[in-house]
């Protein structure tokens, strides 16, 4: 990616080294955050561009891209300190089945499923402009009854078609809610910022479906699907390298189940491409 004064500047920043946390930035305004990389930004997604059209990170540099926690739906994130059960240092560690957590590093020796069967990356539209509030692209629904942030292990059966029943026509959300928490903006808005509803995706539900989440707002866990502006799916990667296009009829297998905590993932050929050690079977030609 290069960008190696981007890099300095952040790299001697106060705190330092990594500069401020973004949620601290205004009204400090540290520079590096307001910076866009160019490669994060797809040309497919074209109010992506607008860095000062949207609604709660304006300004800031934006992300097409996401990584992948697995099918994990809990599993996700954590709060820090006193916020919940926390590793070393003080920060709460959370190991999703997907390659990607919170405190946690994995390298190509923990693909035991296979790293031609696991996925890295994915992308995203940016909830950029209202004209993409209250669609499954750059938006995801609060939904009060996913349990609690601070829940850690599998979300029990059912909530996945509960979230894909809320799906409208044309990408909407119905029905279309009119309480001012029950949709937030901000997928991709800020490349820097590692929350859930912001860079994660896990393979749960298929892509371009629906976007639902446990908090009114980016810290939240919940299903986040990959979704892009190209007809029929989206591209990811995975950590051999290559890039495959996922159709958005992708099996998925039993959305009815509970998340599982460790074995095959219940949720198909999309399911099992997320999950690094589920010790599935995905056959060439299925995705």
């Amino acid at each position: 990616m290069e960008q190696k004064p981007l890099y300095d500047m952040i790299s001697t920043s106060w705190p330092g080294p990594g500069g401020p946390v973004p949620w601290w930035t205004p009204p400090k305004g540290f520079p590096g955050w307001y910076q866009q990389p160019p490669m994060l930004l797809c040309p497919s997604d074209g109010p992506a561009q607008n860095i000062n059209g949207k609604n709660t990170w304006t300004g800031f540099g934006s992300t097409d891209y996401n990584f992948c926690a697995g099918d994990s739906v809990l599993n996700l994130q954590g709060a820090c300190n006193s916020w919940a059960s926390t590793g070393s240092g003080g920060q709460a560690t959370f190991d999703p089945r997907g390659l990607f957590g919170q405190y946690i590093w994995h390298g190509l020796q923990d693909c035991r499923d296979g790293s031609s069967n696991t996925l890295t990356f994915s992308e995203q539209t940016i909830g950029a402009t209202p004209a993409e509030w209250g669609t499954n692209h750059g938006d995801f629904y609060y939904a009060t009854w996913i349990p609690s942030m601070w829940s850690v292990g599998n979300a029990p059966p059912g909530l996945a078609l509960r979230c894909l029943a809320l799906k409208g026509p044309n990408g909407t959300f119905t029905p279309n809610p009119a309480g001012p928490d029950q949709w937030h903006h901000d997928r991709g808005d800020v490349w820097c910022y590692g929350e859930p509803g912001i860079c994660c995706f896990n393979t749960v539900l298929p892509p371009n479906s629906i976007s639902c989440t446990n908090a009114p707002g980016e810290w939240g866990q919940g299903y986040f699907p990959p979704d892009s502006m190209h007809p029929g799916g989206v591209n990811a990667a995975t950590a051999d390298g290559s890039v495959r296009f996922i159709s958005e009829t992708i099996n998925t297998g039993n959305l009815a189940a509970a998340e599982p905590i460790s074995g095959p993932s219940p949720y198909g050929v999309w399911g099992a491409l997320g999950s690094k050690a589920g010790q599935d079977i995905v056959s060439a030609g299925t995705f």
